[in-house]
């Protein structure tokens, strides 16, 4: 992951004098392991290795929504899980779309599906 392109996004768009951007959003898309399974997370391998395959899957599978705030400045308030803006009148960039790599589908998944029903 390239943290200083994140950074420097961040600060062009948090500490913009243009007001005419107060957050900008980014589209989620899921990381699975090469055969499909669902792997335990192994901390001592790149995560990028252990889950090289990307999609577009929770949207259409499993009807979650696919959008996250990736940045925004300190006067938004968002919503649970940070996929929205609270209220309608903040203006939004289209210029700047980021990618949020989700890694949801591990080995722990299950385990974590249960827990909330």
């Amino acid at each position: 992951m390239n943290f200083k392109f994140i950074q420097m996004i961040s600060k062009k768009i948090i500490n913009s004098k243009n007001d005419n951007v107060d957050y900008i959003s980014g589209c989620l898309l899921d990381r699975f392991a090469q055969d499909g399974d669902l792997p335990l997370i192994n901390y001592d391998k790149s995560i990028w290795e252990q889950f090289p395959m990307c999609g577009f899957f929770a949207f259409p599978i499993a009807d979650s929504w696919p959008y996250k705030i990736t940045a925004c400045k300190g006067h938004i308030t968002l919503s649970e899980g940070s996929h929205a803006v609270i209220a309608e009148d903040h203006l939004i960039t289209n210029e700047i779309i980021c990618q949020v790599h989700h890694f949801k589908w591990t080995g722990s998944y299950i385990n974590r599906t249960q827990k909330k029903t």
